[in-house]
């Protein structure tokens, strides 16, 4: 049975979202009332091998809720790591109470293989507070500061473990210094006391810009996320903000900074003439096939 949770965990996790097919509702009731059977008859491996195959299948509301009533009482499985991404957003956008999935975030934070020591040299060392090298390297660090598990879990602002709490405690604070903002007094208050903030998200940034007839081109990011970007979709959707949507959930710490992105007028017409104070000027549209202007490393044309 492990061996089958361990394939269900794996099973999914790399399709694209944009390929996925669309499923038939009555194949996931069908599915759905076959896992309440197991749970039923204390099958709890065959129910949570279902569970996460019908969720990575299609999410509404009941296939969350029966993923967490299968999950929430488990501390731990084989494969368990790979549904991390499935754990943090139930966490993210409350698919459950915080108490009832963390049993399992716990055991898969404490099974990772640089946050686990990490919580261990904590506790060997609590009371005293220790520094970020003894926490870990350079690429703990940044291992740890960006765990979206870790974030999620933080986010939801209760950790409901003495252990984790003290570890997390290190980890906020090694999250935190990785901001260049942290080091200087005006972008530390608009970082962490900022006198107005709007929670801007890419549904909200979608609906602008149809509202405002514009093209969104492309986000201006480093050329290691958008890499990533691409391996889990690929290069040409690059501008469908719906997969940039499903993207930063699985990656949160994407747009840490802001979202920073290329815009155009819907038009068709190849070139755009405007009026200047001398005469006409002609700007040409960025083609969806020439994007190198989204990376920032790249000189402006």
């Amino acid at each position: 049975m492990s061996r089958k949770l361990k394939r269900a965990s794996q099973h999914g996790g790399k399709q694209s979202a944009s390929a996925k097919p669309e499923v038939d509702a009555k194949f996931i009731k069908a599915f759905l009332e076959e896992g309440w059977t197991l749970l039923g008859k204390a099958r709890d491996e065959e129910a949570t091998h279902l569970a996460i195959r019908i969720v990575r299948l299609q999410e509404t509301e009941e296939t969350r809720a029966f993923f967490v009533e299968c999950v929430r009482q488990w501390k731990f499985f084989p494969g368990a790591g790979e549904i991390r991404d499935l754990v943090a957003r139930a966490l993210r956008e409350a698919w459950a109470k915080p108490e009832e999935l963390f049993g399992l975030a716990k055991g898969i934070l404490k099974s990772d293989f640089m946050i686990g020591p990490a919580i261990q040299r904590t506790l060997a060392a609590w009371p005293r507070r220790l520094s970020l090298q003894e926490l870990a390297d350079a690429t703990g660090l940044a291992h740890i500061s960006t765990d979206p598990l870790l974030l999620a879990l933080l986010g939801r602002g209760s950790v409901f473990d003495i252990e984790l709490e003290r570890a997390a405690t290190d980890a906020s604070i090694a999250s935190a210094l990785t901001f260049t903002d942290f080091y200087t007094t005006s972008e530390f208050r608009d970082l962490f006391r900022p006198t107005q903030m709007l929670r801007f998200t890419i549904p909200k940034l979608q609906t602008f810009l149809d509202a405002n007839n514009l093209e969104f081109l492309g986000f201006i990011l480093r050329s290691q996320i958008r890499h990533q970007f691409w391996a889990r979709f690929s290069r040409e959707a690059e501008a469908d903000l719906d997969l940039w949507d499903i993207f930063e959930k699985e990656q949160p710490d994407t747009f840490k900074e802001m979202y920073e992105f290329w815009l155009q007028k819907k038009k068709d017409p190849a070139m755009i003439e405007r009026p200047s104070a001398h005469g006409s000027a002609t700007f040409p549209e960025y083609k969806a096939a020439d994007r190198s202007f989204l990376d920032p490393s790249s000189p402006v044309k």
